[in-house]
This record gives C-alpha cells, sequence and structure tokens, in this order.
C-alpha cells in the first residue's frame, strides 16, 4: 500500500478519535500539556494495535499458489471495513442519544477510553493483514497513523476545552467514507 492510502486510512480513524476526544475534553477541563500526553499516548497505542492487528492478519490470510485466494483476501477485507464504517455510525444516528463524554483528567479512564476506542484500529490492521504483509510494510502504516492520530487528538482536546462545537454526525460520515473509498481503492487495485 502507498502512503498516500495509509494516510487516508489514518485520517478516518482520526476523525472518529477527535469526536469522541473533544467530548471528553469538554468535560473534563484539562491543560494543555496533559493534552499532549494523552494524545501521544492515543497515538502509541492506536500505532501498536495497527501493527498487531497487521500480525494477526497475517497468521489468518489464505495463502495458496498462484494468487488462488487473493481475491477471498481481498473481499474479506472489504467486509471488515463495511462492518467498521457501519459500527462506527450507529451511536451517532440513534435518536436521543449523546455521545458519552468521560473523565480524561484520570489515567485510568484515559487507558480505558483508548483502548475501547482502539478496536476498531485492531479489527481494520487484522483487515490489513489479509492484504499486505507485516515484514514489508509493517511500519508505515503505524507510524502514519501515530502521527495523525496525535495531531488530530490534540486539536479535539483544543476544541473542547474552548467548548467549540463540531457537527459530529458530518464528520463521522466523512470519516466512513473515507474509510470505505481506501477500502473499495484497494481491493479493485487489486
Amino acid at each position: 500500500m502507498s502512503i498516500f492510502e495509509y494516510f487516508v486510512l489514518s485520517l478516518a480513524l482520526g476523525i472518529e478519535l477527535m469526536t469522541i476526544m473533544r467530548a471528553c475534553a469538554e468535560k473534563a477541563n484539562i491543560r494543555l500539556t496533559r493534552g499532549l500526553a494523552v494524545s501521544f499516548f492515543a497515538a502509541i497505542v492506536y500505532a501498536l494495535f495497527l501493527y498487531f492487528g497487521n500480525i494477526i492478519g497475517n497468521l489468518l490470510r489464505f495463502e495458496g499458489g498462484d494468487g488462488l485466494y487473493d481475491n477471498i483476501n481481498s473481499m474479506i477485507y472489504l467486509g471488515m471495513m463495511i462492518v467498521i464504517g457501519v459500527k462506527m455510525l450507529l451511536p451517532v444516528y440513534r435518536k436521543g442519544q449523546q455521545r458519552a463524554a468521560y473523565d480524561i483528567s484520570r489515567w485510568g479512564t484515559v487507558l480505558a477510553l483508548i483502548v475501547a476506542s482502539g478496536i476498531n484500529v485492531l479489527l481494520i490492521g487484522i483487515g490489513l493483514g489479509f492484504l499486505v504483509s507485516a515484514s514489508d510494510e509493517g511500519l508505515k502504516g503505524p507510524i502514519c497513523l501515530a502521527i495523525v492520530v496525535f495531531l488530530i487528538s490534540y486539536w479535539a482536546i483544543m476544541l473542547g476545552r474552548q467548548k467549540k462545537a463540531i457537527r459530529e454526525r458530518r464528520w463521522l460520515l466523512i470519516a466512513v467514507l473515507l474509510l470505505l473509498v481506501s477500502a473499495i481503492f484497494r481491493v479493485v487495485e487489486l
């Protein structure tokens, strides 16, 4: 995969984290230096989840002679991206519910929040493992994801501290579209 494809995928995951972190930073007034630490921690955990997901996907990948299973592997990847896209949109489009905001001034809550929101990253890493080898492209994706997640997460914390409203539905719809476009592009390219 190219760096641009990893960037689009990272942008989609970063936008999802942005909607979570903005609501949490609005509830818990934290200092910007702590926001830097939270964003850095989120970037590291997301990068590790993507890397380990890629390794797990490599172990589960169908392999056969002469590319016999390439179509099956690409359809598994596309299916996982569709499931994750629907999973990302479900909480926002429920009637009468607002996104939960957690107190990110405590490190235990930050760890639990980042691990819980990182499940999508792990699943995407597993899906990527069906297409790309972890030994060949192992660090391109996690490094790109770490940079994008750090920047977007810190921006979201600054927006939350200033009580700036964002349109979550619109942002999450953009994230899902980026996710699905990158998945379809990857499958069609194969």
